[in-house]
């Protein structure tokens, strides 16, 4: 279940085990329109709860440089 999405990133809740740092694909499916697939890396999880960030296909940070 997504917990919250923004701009950079989202935090999501799940019962499944993901290692921190791990690369995982996300697919967004809403009833009349395509899925939206993102690349997402683990930055923190705290018990069944995760924060994300999107990467690009190259695994590279979206999030803009400081």
């Amino acid at each position: 279940m997504c917990a919250n999405l923004g701009r950079v990133g989202l935090a999501f809740e799940t019962s499944a085990r993901i290692e921190v740092g791990k690369f995982v694909e996300f697919e967004f499916v809403q009833a009349m329109d395509e899925p939206v697939r993102y690349w997402l890396r683990i930055l923190f999880r705290n018990e069944g709860r995760y924060v994300r960030i999107y990467v690009d296909d190259d695994g590279s940070d979206m999030r803009a440089p400081n």
